[in-house]
């Protein structure tokens, strides 16, 4: 490859502006990494930024319209912040508008490197970078836009750009990636490392291809059509031996909880009781159920959707998918299951003990793989509801490709969670939010992350925060003491 890094719309005005995501110093920290490596590299940048001359006024109409004056030449606003400022010897291209290529001077120095392969990186994705990207396409160049390294304040565009470019060939992948590739090695394999031996690979992932995904899906469809048509009482007499079978195994799954993804073994311990409550919850609550109401105008008859495809998170990889499986199969559908990469042990573990208690192999099936394996199942025509735990951009992609689709979507999306202490607060007590903020390392949606305290009390309640903080224990996952573990490694692929 002869490739080239473009480096887009990184100035103080688009690094400042409203609702950007990631936040600008995540993404200045991520960008400058990735131009280090291609400077280490020697692989030439181009900086394409937004100039604007007063005395020339080149703005795009909805700036006019606005009265928005960003990017002005020779104001802070104009400006790349440090770690990602030009070298000398380096290719500046100026615009007014959405278009880089527009005027000739990108391409002049494009041709000029005999470049084949752009990456991509910077502000905004859904405009900027996306155009960028088509017309890099038009000119028949591979392009890499590195996912850690691109933000944008319109996340649902986003969603539908990410998903549109893919389409036609662009790459997301990381920035780590990106490099690797830059080196000519091949795509890499998705691994998981121990969060307990930072150097260990525990396994590795497959990533289940387009093929896989839609017999996955048939199946279970094709299985639905005979599962829905089951009685009520043998589902829940096939979820309460489920249940059985998850409380026997609940040691065991707490010990693989500490091991593959260093949750403390007494909250996976508790996990996965709750779990088994949950499902029984559930059964509770079906046998309760009215499947056919009628009403003064008629008749509400309550019929399955049919295959739901469930998305779930690694720090919740048993209550999570029991909660969402066992009312999912309960009320008559099937499930494929894409679990996030470093919970996919567990989940073949909590796939087998539901085959041991009755559930028909293709009701529910699981895929494994990456973002990407989640948003083909999604969009295939045999889905019809997905039901989704992660963070918020994950939540963003699967809603476009749903409402593209018509089809229902359930999502539970990142967290900020406050406590508030007050007037008659017993301050010890409440400095229990300790371990709420700092167990299993905060890696939990549910995880306190602000406390809002009237100002009379806060410097008492600090201290006894304090007091609460420092009788937490942290180590080995493995001891039944430890509250606090080392945070868990994204899944990483390996060369």
């Amino acid at each position: 490859m002869k490739p080239a890094l473009l480096l887009v719309d990184l100035q103080g005005d688009f690094l400042n502006s409203t609702g950007l995501q990631p936040a600008p110093e995540c993404l200045i920290s991520q960008t400058a990494a990735l131009l280090c490596g291609c400077r280490r590299k020697k692989i030439p940048v181009i900086h394409v930024r937004t100039t604007i001359h007063r005395e020339d006024d080149r703005r795009m109409p909805h700036w006019k319209a606005a009265n928005r004056w960003h990017c002005v030449a020779g104001t802070p606003g104009h400006e790349t912040p440090a770690p990602l400022q030009p070298f000398e010897n380096e290719t500046i291209i100026d615009k007014s508008g959405f278009n880089g290529f527009a005027g000739g001077p990108l391409d002049a120095a494009l041709k000029k490197i005999n470049c084949d392969t752009v990456v991509i990186a910077g502000i905004h994705l859904h405009t900027c970078v996306r155009t960028l990207a088509a017309e890099s396409l038009e000119r028949a160049l591979h392009v890499f836009i590195p996912e850690d390294a691109v933000a944008t304040n319109d996340p649902v565009f986003a969603a539908t750009t990410r998903r549109w470019l893919a389409e036609r060939g662009v790459e997301f992948i990381s920035s780590v990636e990106i490099l690797s590739r830059l080196d000519g090695n091949p795509p890499s394999k998705l691994v998981h490392r121990s969060p307990r031996e930072s150097d260990k690979i525990l396994f590795q992932i497959p990533v289940a291809g387009v093929d896989e995904i839609a017999d996955a899906a048939l199946s279970a469809h094709n299985a639905w059509k005979a599962w829905r048509r089951t009685n009520l009482r043998l589902r829940c007499e096939i979820l309460e031996k489920a249940a059985v079978r998850l409380a026997a195994a609940a040691p065991d799954l707490a010990r693989q909880m500490a091991v593959e993804i260093g949750k403390p073994v007494s909250q996976g311990l508790e996990e996965a009781r709750r779990a088994v409550d949950n499902v029984r919850d559930v059964i509770r609550r079906a046998s309760l159920f009215e499947f056919e109401e009628h009403e003064a105008g008629g008749m509400v008859r309550h019929q399955p959707l049919g295959v739901v495809a469930l998305v779930s998170p690694w720090n919740n990889p048993v209550a999570i998918p029991a909660g969402k499986i066992a009312p999912a199969l309960i009320y008559g559908n099937t499930v494929v299951w894409k679990p996030a990469p470093a919970a996919s042990g567990i989940s073949a573990v909590i796939l087998n003990l539901l085959r041991e208690a009755g559930v028909p192999d293709g009701a529910v099936q699981i895929l494994t793989g990456n973002h990407t394996t989640a948003q083909k199942l999604a969009a295939d025509e045999n889905i019809s509801a997905v039901t989704i735990t992660g963070s918020a951009s994950a939540g963003f992609a699967i809603q476009e490709i749903c409402a593209r689709r018509f089809v229902p979507f359930q999502a539970e999306l990142s967290g900020n969670n406050a406590a508030m202490v007050w007037d008659g607060a017993d301050l010890p007590a409440a400095a229990q939010i300790a371990f709420g903020a700092f167990g299993f390392a905060g890696q939990r949606c549910t995880a306190n992350r602000r406390v809002i305290v009237k100002d009379t009390m806060f410097e008492d309640f600090l201290g006894e925060l304090k007091i609460q903080a420092e009788k937490l224990n942290w180590g080995d996952p493995l001891r039944e003491s430890t509250h606090i573990v080392p945070a868990i490694r994204s899944c990483r692929r390996k060369p």
